[in-house]
């Protein structure tokens, strides 16, 4: 994530509430983030994801 696209009043998740938030394993989302399939920021060691990152995926995920 660019920082110019970072808003500080963004919402953000840890991968553990995006994990309990679409009821899958921590695994998975961290498989996600290495892969780029879900976009995340590192705070040092840990990954962050904003709601919009989540929507995104979300959003180009769904199978209609």
């Amino acid at each position: 994530m660019n920082f110019d696209e970072f808003n500080l009043n963004d919402e953000v998740y840890t991968p553990d509430e995006v994990a309990t938030l679409l009821k899958i394993p921590k695994s998975t989302v961290g498989y996600l983030l290495r892969n780029g399939e879900m976009r995340g920021t590192k705070v040092g060691r840990q990954w962050r994801i904003t709601k919009k990152n989540l929507e995104i995926y979300l959003d180009d995920n769904t199978i209609i």
